[in-house]
């Protein structure tokens, strides 16, 4: 399949993307995103769209994907797989039968490449900005950028991608933005690298889109964002999250422990109707690594599924009770779930 095959090119990480290609898709989803259905992405009273996604009306299976980090590979091993009913994961979203909702923080390697980030900093010291070690972490950040932009546009409405804490790079610290640092100065480097190696044009036309990208969705028996809701948040204060820099931080950058008692549950019955008439729904997110497949917090209705050294995904069925020891598959294999 041609778009596959495009997917498996960008995950061998050959090359960094050019200018043209990055304008090119960031102006195609721009365009995506401000015009994305109103039927379930409600828009701001100013007319700007909001920051939820509301598939409560629509009985399908979710797939919710954790922190990318500079694995495009993950998006191809995703699209092929194949799923319960027999059917590759292309093929269900090419037949609008199946969400699939990735958590946010497309770029950044963190762990996995740690030597790769000391020998950039170093480097970074001495004002290389794009030193070898650089190309080879941002020729694998944008290209996990680009497969999930590229897939967002086969697929615009059933394929998403929130928000997450490290959607910013420009390292600002505004709108719920924090600049970032974590086993280097990764933030302030990736946008040097960026101001090197690109024209202008292309860092903003970045930036605009993650400022574009949702920071919450809602279905009948989940509710989705990249990192525990901080507190109990409602329908109005997500949808106008763009104007309010609390919400964008409540939702995406919370510290184990930092949330709210109850947060999970209020937000469970505020959007999800399973909920509150069966006592069918969970939260799920990622941000915070985990070790194994997953972490329970509050009681169990949080369920955290980031192990950023697998390629676990999390698969919720309507109308069904969530367990994460049989809904959590690694997709990095070729087996059928």
């Amino acid at each position: 399949m041609q778009f596959l095959e495009k997917l498996n090119l960008l995950s061998q990480c050959t090359k960094l993307p050019s200018e043209e290609e990055i304008l090119s898709v960031c102006e195609n989803v721009r365009e995506a995103l401000e015009n994305e259905s109103e039927s379930y992405r409600p828009r701001i009273d100013e007319g700007i769209t909001g920051g939820l996604l509301d598939f409560t009306s629509e009985e399908k299976p979710v797939i919710v994907v954790p922190d990318i980090h500079a694995r495009p590979e993950l998006i191809y091993n995703l699209l092929s797989f194949t799923l319960p009913c027999g059917k590759k994961t292309i093929d269900a979203l090419m037949q609008k039968e199946i969400f699939v909702i990735c958590v946010g923080d497309i770029m950044h390697s963190e762990g996995r490449a740690r030597q790769r980030w000391s020998q950039s900093y170093f480097n970074y010291i001495e004002k290389i900005y794009d030193g070898t070690s650089m190309i080879e972490e941002m020729t694998e950040s944008l290209s996990a950028f680009i497969a999930v932009m590229e897939t967002k546009l086969a697929f615009p409405s059933s394929f998403h991608c929130l928000k997450g804490n490290h959607e910013n790079i420009m390292n600002e610290t505004d709108g719920g933005n924090y600049a970032f640092r974590k086993y280097a100065e990764e933030g302030i480097m990736v946008k040097k690298f960026m101001e090197t190696v690109y024209p202008a044009a292309v860092l903003n036309a970045v930036s605009n889109i993650e400022h574009l990208l949702p920071v919450a969705a809602a279905f009948t028996n989940a509710f989705v964002s990249h990192a525990e809701p901080c507190r109990a948040l409602s329908r109005s204060e997500i949808i106008n999250a763009p104007l309010n820099p609390k919400t964008v931080y409540y939702l995406t950058w919370t510290r184990n422990d930092e949330a709210e008692e109850g947060s999970a549950e209020k937000m469970l019955m505020e959007f999800c109707p399973d909920f509150t008439s069966k006592r069918q729904g969970v939260c799920v997110g990622g941000h915070r690594p985990v070790k194994e497949k997953y972490a329970l917090r509050q009681n169990g209705l949080y369920v955290q599924i980031h192990n950023p050294y697998e390629q676990n995904v999390a698969l919720i069925m309507p109308g069904e009770n969530f367990d994460p020891e049989k809904s959590i598959y690694n997709i990095q294999n070729t087996q059928n779930l």
